[in-house]
């Protein structure tokens, strides 16, 4: 919690001196970012608050007006949301010593750890029959890969693919036959998605390009997928025909991540770039698929999700949104304005 700073020479792109304290009680959370910044003209802004106390989330409903209905449970640092087949259950991951599995009934919303041990556990997907998640795992020791464990406990996780590339589960096909994931690291074609077929056990490419592509998400018919892909130099959501080819739509307008389908196939929904606004966009497809223009349902102060997975889901008769909601710990709501910060920065350098 304490901030540093030390001289620096920009030549030798290197310290000249070992760095010294010169702010107490910097608020840094759990993954390790201290909320600070400094304008280049002088002035310090700082939360106070004790190390490690991040602003945790609240899972919440909200329907498709944007009303908000809080679940009885007491704030996390949650992530990956994930709503089952039959709406009765939701898995996600909790972050605290390490990164878990959890699920939960909607009708009795108590946790119950799904994945045991020291692993870190990221990014839950349901298959069709509701039996079973995909998620991936550092359990070997090795890069995270793709797994799937049976949700009842009664077997531990089977790991599908071995690779030095991480992986990330984004979608299962509604034949439970194929499984959509993400990779990273590649220095030609960045994030690729790539899909898992277990009739024949066999990994294939569904779009590797220069552009990264992630967040695949089956259609319901499993006729299309939509996904994410920074190729117009932000990230877009985009459609394309399953296994292909065929030409690519897009959906989003300004900026879209996290894409979903309704269950019904007939919308897709997405989240801006902020993760504060949620759209939906009406799906036809026959004979030809015709996208709808966004329409904005709701907005909030709600955490977003990533590249390597969405923070939301819907339930599968579309009408409301699981949603995690920002909090902020009691004691880390305080902000510090410091003027003329850099000669005092200097004086207490110059002290030591």
């Amino acid at each position: 919690g304490s901030l540093m700073a030390a001289p620096f020479d920009p030549d030798a792109r290197e310290p000249t001196e070992p760095p010294a304290s010169v702010v107490d009680g910097v608020w840094t959370d759990r993954s390790g970012a201290a909320h600070f910044s400094v304008s280049r003209h002088g002035r310090l802004v700082y939360a106070t608050g004790q190390r490690f106390q991040s602003p945790d989330r609240r899972l919440v409903w909200v329907d498709r007006s944007g009303a908000v209905d809080p679940l009885p449970m007491q704030p996390d640092l949650y992530s990956g949301p994930r709503v089952s087949p039959n709406g009765e259950t939701v898995v996600l991951q909790i972050t605290r010593d390490q990164v878990q599995l959890w699920t939960f009934q909607v009708d009795r919303p108590v946790l119950r750890l799904l994945t045991e041990g020291t692993a870190t556990e990221y990014w839950p997907t349901w298959d069709p029959t509701g039996r079973f998640v995909g998620h991936n795992s550092d359990r070997h020791d090795g890069p995270l890969n793709l797994y799937v464990t049976p949700v009842d406990g009664s077997a531990p996780g089977l790991q599908l693919i071995e690779s030095d590339r991480a992986q990330t589960a984004s979608s299962w096909r509604n034949d439970g036959g194929a499984l959509a994931y993400q990779t990273y690291g590649n220095p030609e074609t960045s994030g690729d998605i790539w899909v898992y077929s277990f009739d024949d056990s066999v990994a294939r490419p569904f779009l590797r390009t220069p552009a990264e592509e992630s967040l695949g998400e089956f259609s319901p018919d499993g006729k299309w997928m939509a996904y994410i892909s920074d190729a117009s130099g932000r990230y877009e959501v985009y459609v394309k025909p399953y296994p292909g080819p065929g030409g690519v739509e897009t959906v989003s307008a300004g900026g879209g991540m996290e894409p979903v389908w309704a269950a019904s196939g007939r919308e897709l929904f997405y989240r801006d770039l902020t993760g504060q606004r949620v759209y939906a966009v009406s799906v036809d497809n026959d004979p030809e698929l015709q996208l709808g223009l966004p329409v904005m349902l709701f907005e909030g102060d709600f955490a977003n999700g990533s590249r390597f997975g969405r923070s939301y889901d819907v339930t599968p008769d579309g009408r409301r949104f699981l949603m995690l909601e920002m909090t902020l710990p009691t004691n880390s709501t305080r902000l510090v304005v410091v003027d003329g910060w850099f000669n005092e920065l200097q004086r207490r350098l110059d002290s030591r």
